[in-house]
């Protein structure tokens, strides 16, 4: 609430316009506004002359004694109000009033309580019942101790989630209503543990044999305790005691219900388990078919009835000897001993219930056994008398019956004898049948019985007689009846050769003759062996021999040539026979070799089939020579006289190899036997070389020539730019053409060749004569001829180079800074394209880490200091001072590259550069190393930009002095002209040091070749303007500019998007700020000023007020609007200081002032200081009352308020006037104009005059 300041004004009012000299009084309640809770409040009171003993009056509403001025708020009415003071006049002081005001400020109340002062723990959320005055609904809930949760605004308790079971305080707290302090107001609520409980009978199931009572056992937590227990029917319970009876009680399962009483807010709960009465088992017992026989081998089971729990019971027989399942009670009578037997069963003790056991009686009958057979089995059918059964067995096996399958078997169906010679070959089963017996089934034994046929056979020869001359084993034809095979062959005379287990005879190992052959047929089966004969006749067979003397046979041969045959018996008058190809007479033998092919054939007489021998074969072997042809070579001839050894082409066909060479004139040098020929030892001419076949295969020796011609050596001779003068190179600019030519060569023009990598790899130019034109180079490119002479290697001429300076732009260029504020400048720098071989140095001092584009390993960030310890390693940076490497000292002028130690291969790489400008280049550095054997260094170049390499450089052994390597004997130059105009060179440095802890090190790395008359020019790209020349130049644009550069050598001038490059200078604007709304706010007022902003964002700015500077950052609109809070003073403010995202403003880029004066005074207190019009806040001393000001009018204001709507201020300070009290003091007035409103917001005091015209007054508060 602000407090009231007409009070102050009243005072002074009385000061100035008091009658009577001296007689003075002011009154003052300290500590006003009070709140109905304070007690009694007492005036003060001071003045001058007779000034007590006056009275005190109020208006109704506030408690107050009229003597002493003491006010009681407990007993007033919420409100501001006037009190005066009344002096009676005295002392020739006429009456004198003084008057103060006091305002009494209501305290609210409440009271709060829940719909039951106690609730059950998790059981939902709970809200409170709120009543109470005034303001009492904006409060706030807690509660203590802690362990309730409870919604802080609207008193919500929550009985889940965390919340403890206990008793709490809830208080809710009104917050201070103006003057009056907080209130309080409480209740108390319990949270009830919510009971558990859980109830169990130990020893369910329980039988109903059991006749003492069963106890529950209870268990719980909180007010579990007092219930009643419950079952259904059947189960006999103690409702209060929850014991059981299970010998009164009905077998089956219940469930026990125990019911835990309602208490503390929480509702009943039932907990159950369950309960299981047992009945007392029964069961019977018994065995059908008994007895039984041991012969049964399938499992007997028991039947097995009965009431309860009686399954799963077990089995047992006495006495033992029996076998039987404890489990089901399934007997075994065939692994059972004979005898009777009891069975017990044993139901399982269960539910609560004992074991009950039952028995039955089971006998077991022994089976009995039977062996039968026939002695002498098999029976041949030649016997004749009955075989008798042999019988033997176990227990009742006699009695029984015999009987046989198949049909067939002469048998006594009583005794079981057989008859052989009455049955049927073959063999059979006979069955002898064990009678039934003691509750054993009959029981069939068997034997088997063979009856064998008396067996016959016949044997024979194909073919009889048989010639010796037949050597293949010839077979016996066997057939008969019964088991007539697998007998025995037999010669009744030795001469004969047989097989006896086959009978095959073989007549080429026999003595010719007439043989009597026997074959045994064995005895099998009963029967005895059985002989059978055959004849066989053997006869002499004739022999021969052929043969061709002088074999083999040269094709040349015209004539026939004869056979010689000679041989035993009927050998003649025979046919001879060869394979196709063979020239032969099939009656004479006669050959004829020149009219057969070459080749090896066997040549087959046939002797005459006589004296039942068939026809006999001889063969001998001959061979017909193809006459031997022969071509010999020497590829390459003819053959330069420079060459060494060459080897003759011997190709032909039959028997070409083997022979001599021979040469004529003399003059080559050649050998005899190999034909390799020798230009260099030679005489310059030509040569028939002649090779002579050697004689072979019945072919006289035959000889072959060829040619070979020796030439002198090609000469390569010059290439040259003139067709007078040898001029080897010349430098273009961009492109360039013109005409090669050839002289001094010796030989033919194969090809010319070019190339644009120094010489490392060649492109072939399909030209034979002795000019070249060229046309449109553009890279510098190297020109020769490829000459040859007959057979002698190609040779090169002397080169001509063709120079092309590219067009390139300057690279890299670069604007510092490349964004500037306006009236900044920049420097523009660059490096020309031309000669940036000279841009090694940069990185080759090694002074800083990681040098641009320099790589060790592949690695672009590698090379960096590491070389401070002595650890062996690749390429790196050494420490400043060096240290010691592999054993070796190291020192430079500041760091330097090293790689040392054994095991380590490691490249340190350039930068690719070009050397285009160039008359000379040279490879400078310092270096220093320790190779031990094995290891080396190499500089290596390439041509590409790193794809191959070429060492041109190697070093071993040792180069001192080391410490420091800055001797004169360090410098090294290594010569590249071989490289000028390449543009695509890289240098690598190779450290091989596998085997040996070597070391290299090496600093100030240059190629310091300089080309002559070099520029830089610069331009503006859009004006074309010459703005300067060199690598530098230093602009001051005003708005966003670009440049371009190109550079110019030797009268070459770059151009175009290839040579020309651009850099751009961004120019920001400054950024503007102005400042200028002059106003006039109350004292302790808040004055608000808007800064108009150009630029980005975000702005820096500082404001001065006159004596103090404030800075703002991070603003981020414009306008930036602020306020300064508690003005006192009048101040002008300005902008001292302006920045934003990318500029800082400068003097003429801030404008204007902002002046804030400050009035002194209460807002809402009427002065009239220029007017009567209520919406001029110059009528007010702070401001316009407002729906939370007061209006106050006092008596001594000289112009009283009129509220016009037509007012020129009413637009932006009305229409409408608006107060949050009127108070009109006495004498003082307030105006309505037609058709004017005034809207009061709380209270309407009017001890003066209200003139309300036309107007409308509403109290909407």
């Amino acid at each position: 609430m602000i407090k009231n300041y007409f009070y102050l004004f009243l005072l002074l009012f009385i000061s100035i316009f008091c009658f009577g000299q001296g007689c003075t009084a002011t009154i003052s309640y300290v500590g006003t506004p009070f709140c109905t809770s304070e007690g009694v409040q007492t005036v003060t009171l001071s003045g001058t002359g007779t000034y007590t003993g006056g009275t005190f009056t109020a208006p109704a509403g506030l408690s107050i004694n009229a003597s002493t001025g003491a006010i009681t708020p407990g007993s007033s009415i919420e409100g501001m109000y006037i009190v005066t003071y009344a002096i009676p006049a005295s002392g020739g002081c006429a009456a004198v009033s003084a008057t103060t005001n006091v305002t009494i400020a209501s305290s609210a109340t409440a009271s709060i309580s829940y719909a039951s002062s106690a609730f059950c723990e998790k059981s939902g959320n709970y809200d409170i019942n709120l009543i109470g005055t005034l303001d009492y609904a904006n409060g706030t809930f807690s509660a203590s101790p802690a362990g309730l949760i409870i919604d802080p605004d609207t008193g919500r308790i929550n009985t889940g989630g965390s919340t403890n079971p206990g008793t709490y305080t809830v208080t809710y707290t009104i917050p201070a209503r103006g003057v009056c302090p907080p209130i309080a107001a409480t209740t108390s609520v319990t949270i009830t543990a919510k009971p558990t409980a859980t109830i169990s009978y130990p020893g369910t199931p329980f039988c109903t044999s059991v006749t003492t009572e069963q106890n529950v056992i209870l268990t719980g937590t909180a007010a579990y305790t007092g219930g009643t227990f419950s079952a259904p029917q059947g189960l006999s319970i103690n409702s209060v005691t929850g014991a059981i009876a299970p010998s009164s009680s009905t077998a089956g399962t219940y469930t026990v219900t125990y019911a835990i009483p309602a208490s503390g807010g929480c509702a009943g709960k039932n907990v159950t388990t369950d309960v299981t009465i047992t009945a007392l088992p029964t069961a019977a017992i018994s065995y059908a078919g008994t007895p039984f026989c041991t012969s049964v081998t399938t499992g007997q089971n028991v039947s097995l009835s009965g009431t309860a729990a009686y399954t799963g019971g077990t089995f047992a027989a006495a006495p033992s000897g029996l076998t039987i399942s404890p489990t089901s009670g399934v007997i075994t009578p065939s692994t059972s001993a004979a005898g009777t037997y009891s069975i017990t069963y044993t139901t399982p003790a269960s539910a609560g219930c004992a074991a009950v056991s039952v028995t039955t009686s089971v006998t077991i009958t022994k089976s009995p056994t039977a062996t039968i057979n026939y002695a002498g089995t098999p029976f041949c059918t030649s016997i004749t008398g009955t075989q008798s059964a042999t019988l033997n067995g176990t227990d009742a096996y006699t009695g029984g019956s015999f009987s046989s399958s198949p049909a067939g078997l002469s048998i006594d169906a009583a005794t079981g004898d057989i008859t052989p010679s009455a049955s049927t070959a073959g063999t059979y089963t006979v069955t002898y049948t064990i009678p039934a017996n003691g509750g054993c089934a009959a029981i069939p034994v068997t034997t088997n019985v063979t009856i064998t046929a008396l067996p016959t056979a016949v044997i024979s020869y194909a073919g009889i007689p048989l010639c010796t001359a037949v050597t293949t084993g010839q077979n016996v034809t066997l057939s008969g009846t019964g088991a007539y095979t697998g007998g025995t062959y037999s010669a009744t005379r030795a001469g004969l050769t047989i097989n006896p287990s086959t009978g095959a005879i073989t007549p080429s190992t026999s003595t010719p003759g007439t043989y009597n052959i026997t074959y045994v047929v064995p005895a099998s089966g009963g029967c005895a062996a059985v002989s059978v004969t055959t004849g066989v006749t053997i006869t002499t067979a004739p022999t021969a021999t052929i043969s061709y003397a002088g074999t083999p046979f040269c094709k040349s041969i015209a004539g026939t040539q004869s056979t010689t045959l000679n041989g035993t018996g009927a050998y003649t008058g025979g046919t001879y026979s060869a394979p196709a190809g063979l020239s032969i007479n099939a009656s004479t033998g006669d050959i004829t070799p020149s009219s057969s092919i070459a080749g090896t054939y066997t040549v087959t007489y046939t002797i005459p089939a006589s004296n039942d021998c068939i026809a006999i074969l001889v063969t001998t072997s001959i061979t017909i020579t193809d006459i031997p042809i022969a071509t010999i070579s020497y590829p390459g001839t003819p053959f330069c006289k420079s060459l060494g050894s060459k080897n003759v082409t011997l190709i032909g066909t039959g028997a070409y190899n083997g022979g001599t060479y021979s040469v004529t004139p003399a003059g080559l040098t050649i050998d005899a036997l190999a034909g390799t020929i020798t230009p260099s030892t030679s005489t310059v001419g030509t040569y028939t070389v002649t090779y002579t076949i050697p004689t072979s295969g019945g072919c006289a020796a035959v000889p072959v020539t060829t040619t070979v011609i020796i030439v002198p050596d090609p000469v390569g001779g010059s290439v040259s730019l003139s067709n007078s003068s040898i001029i080897s190179s010349v430098t273009e600019c961009f492109t360039a053409s013109g005409t090669l030519y050839l002289s001094g060569h010796v030989g033919n023009i194969i090809k010319w060749q070019s190339s644009v990598t120094t010489g490392t790899s060649w492109v072939d130019i399909a030209n034979t004569d002795n000019t070249l034109t060229y046309s449109g180079i553009t890279q510098s490119t190297i020109f020769r001829a490829v000459i040859q002479n007959g057979g002698c290697s190609s040779v090169i001429s002397n080169s001509c180079v063709i120079s092309v300076l590219p067009n390139i732009k300057p690279s890299p260029v670069t604007a510092s800074a490349s964004t500037i504020c306006a009236g900044e400048s920049s420097e523009l720098s660059s490096t020309s394209g031309y000669a940036t071989s000279m841009g090694l140095a940069t990185g080759g001092t090694f002074d800083s880490p990681i040098p641009s584009g320099w790589y060790v390993d592949g690695c672009a960030d590698c090379l960096i200091s590491g070389g401070s310890n002595d650890v062996p390693g690749p390429w790196q940076l050494s420490s400043s001072n060096g240290n010691t490497y592999s054993g070796v000292d190291y020192t430079s002028i500041g760091k330097f590259a090293i790689a040392h130690g054994e095991g380590i291969t490691s490249y340190m790489y350039t930068p690719i550069f070009n050397t285009f400008g160039l008359t000379n280049a040279t490879l400078t550095f310092k270096h220093a190393y320790n190779f031990l054997a094995g290891a080396r260094g190499e500089i290596q170049i390439s041509v590409d930009g790193g794809s191959t390499y070429t060492t041109i450089q190697t070093y071993t052994g040792t180069l001192s002095p080391t410490n420091p390597f800055t001797a004169p004997a360090n410098d090294t130059a290594v010569d590249l002209n071989a490289y000028l105009g390449q543009g695509n060179l890289k240098i690598r440095f190779y450290y091989h040091g596998l085997n040996t802890a070597s070391s290299w090190a090496i600093d100030n790395i240059a190629i310091p070749d300089v080309p002559t008359n070099l520029n830089t020019q610069w331009k503006n790209a859009a004006t074309g303007v010459v703005i300067g020349s060199g690598n530098t130049v230093t602009v001051t644009p005003s708005v966003t500019t670009t440049y371009a550069v190109t550079s110019s050598l030797n009268g070459c001038n770059s151009f175009g998007t290839e040579g020309i490059a651009y850099v751009t200078v961004t120019v920001n604007p400054r950024p503007t700020a102005v400042i200028n709304q002059n106003q006039t706010v109350c004292n302790g007022g808040t004055a608000t000023f808007s800064i108009a902003l150009t630029g980005s964002g975000p702005w820096e700015l500082k404001y001065f007020n006159g004596t103090t500077s404030t800075t703002v950052n991070d603003i981020l609109i414009s306008p930036y609007v602020f306020t300064v809070a508690d003005m006192t003073n009048t101040e002008t403010y300005t902008i001292t200081y302006l920045k934003d995202s990318i500029c800082t403003a400068i003097a003429t880029d801030i404008a204007g002032s902002a002046t804030v004066t400050v009035l002194s005074g209460t807002a809402g207190l009427w002065t009239g200081l220029v007017s009567t019009d209520w919406f001029d806040t110059l009528n007010w001393t702070c401001g316009l009352p407002s729906a939370t000001i007061d209006a106050q009018i006092p008596t001594g204001a000289a112009i009283m308020p009129v509220i016009d709507p037509l007012s020129p201020f009413a637009a932006t300070n009305g229409p409408i006037a608006v107060a949050r009290d009127v108070i009109i003091a006495t004498n003082a007035s307030i105006t309505m104009a037609a058709n004017s409103d005034l809207h009061v917001k709380r209270d309407w005091r009017n001890s003066g005059s209200f003139i309300p015209g036309s107007g409308t007054v509403t109290f909407n508060g």
